[in-house]
C-alpha cells in the first residue's frame, strides 16, 4: 500500500511538473508578447511626437508651392493673352489667303 501511494505521488508530481513547465512556457510567451506590444507602443508614441514637425514641414512646402503657382499664373496671364492674339491673327491670315 505504501508503494502504491508512493507511486501515485510520483505520478502526480510528474503530472504537476509537466503542467508547471507548460504554464511557465506559456507565461514566458505571453511575457514576450507584452514586451513586443510595449515596444510597439513606444515606437508609435515616438512617431506621434515627430508628426507635428512633419505636418509643419508639409505645410511650409505647400505654402511654397502655392507661391510658385501664383507666380506662374502671373507670368502666364500676359503670355496666354498674347498667344491667343497670335493664334487669332494667324487664323485671320489663313482665311484671307484661302481661295
Amino acid at each position: 500500500a505504501l508503494r502504491a501511494a508512493a507511486e501515485a505521488e510520483e505520478d502526480e508530481a510528474a503530472r504537476l511538473g509537466a503542467e508547471v513547465d507548460r504554464l511557465q512556457a506559456e507565461r514566458a510567451a505571453v511575457e514576450e508578447q507584452c514586451q513586443l506590444r510595449r515596444s510597439d507602443i513606444q515606437s508609435r508614441e515616438a512617431a506621434l511626437q515627430d508628426l507635428p514637425a512633419e505636418v509643419r514641414s508639409t505645410e511650409e512646402e505647400l505654402e511654397g508651392l502655392r507661391a510658385r503657382l501664383a507666380g506662374l499664373d502671373e507670368a502666364l496671364g500676359p503670355k496666354g493673352a498674347r498667344l491667343s492674339a497670335l493664334r487669332a491673327e494667324r487664323s485671320a491670315k489663313k482665311e484671307r489667303l484661302a481661295p
